[in-house]
């Protein structure tokens, strides 16, 4: 989606819409953000025009990843307990606010309920994690 960050136009008014925080989530989420020349001039924020367009374009060059793999090396926490893979229990984990079922390492000890595990692997709808330490 593109998003306008458009300059003031009522007399006293030196607000603008989004600060830069702001963009980089919404950057980070996909978007396109543009901030007309001149928002925040009122009261001296060309600079913040500046900021708000220099981190637009670092966010364009970063590299994004997207979808399961990209959860790969982030800590996940485990919402049940999870055992080895040799027994028939699969446990579940939240990582980036999702619930996924999962799976130890081969050779892992069993992780108890609330540990924190780094994802390593996945496999279908299934992440292969390890203790985290």
């Amino acid at each position: 989606m593109l998003i306008g960050v458009p300059k003031e136009i009522k007399t006293h008014e030196y607000r603008v819409g989004l600060v830069p925080g702001s963009v980089r989530e919404l950057l980070h989420h996909g978007h396109q953000v543009v901030v007309e020349k001149g928002a925040g001039a009122g009261i001296g924020f060309g600079i913040i025009s500046f900021g708000l367009a220099w981190i637009a374009l670092r966010a364009r060059r970063a590299k994004r990843l997207i979808g399961p793999q990209a959860m790969v090396g982030h800590t996940a926490i485990a919402m049940t307990p999870i055992m080895p893979v040799g027994q028939d229990v699969v446990g579940q984990v939240e990582v980036r606010g999702e619930i996924w079922r999962a799976m130890l390492v081969p050779g892992e000890a069993p992780v108890a309920k609330g540990a924190q595990v780094t994802v390593r692997g996945v496999h279908d709808l299934t992440l292969t994690v390890s203790a985290k330490g």
